[in-house]
């Protein structure tokens, strides 16, 4: 999945039918989803695992679960530099959600970008798994396309 393409689930989720994690800031959902991998050209209907975070009643961004080990975390880009992923890692809501994930999956592109995600995982207690390979082939790995 591309980054879009985890943007376009986190768009289709209706916060009213998620459970709140944090008012009007954080909703967990688990159920199935229908994704079009445009990078393959496939679609499937996956059972998926994310955290829809909000600001000012928008959905911004999620935390995408990768199993039992692993997460991933996007943001619209206008919503990006506004500490959004920072405050809610610093709750600690995720950990208590999913204590068995223990690790974030970056993208090591050499970009500021790449050392804001190795913050947020320190923030979060997570280990940082760094890929060189675009992201979405590591998350193919896990849905075995």
């Amino acid at each position: 999945m591309t980054n879009e393409e985890i943007l376009d689930v986190v768009r289709r989720c209706d916060i009213k039918k998620g459970h709140e994690i944090i008012p009007y800031r954080a909703y967990h959902f688990d159920r199935k989803f229908r994704v079009t991998f445009s990078s393959i050209n496939r679609s499937i209907y996956q059972e998926m695992e994310l955290i829809v975070l909000v600001k000012d009643f928008q959905k911004v961004g999620g935390i995408f679960r990768l199993g039992w080990e692993s997460v991933y975390c996007v943001l619209h880009e206008e919503y990006r530099n506004q500490h959004i992923l920072s405050d809610f890692f610093r709750t600690g809501e995720m950990n208590y959600l999913w204590p068995e994930n223990k690790t974030m999956l970056i993208h090591n592109d050499g970009t500021d970008e790449y050392n804001k995600l190795l913050h947020l995982a320190e923030l979060s207690g997570l280990e940082p798994i760094t890929t060189k390979k675009p992201v979405f082939q590591e998350i193919h790995k896990f849905f075995n396309i």
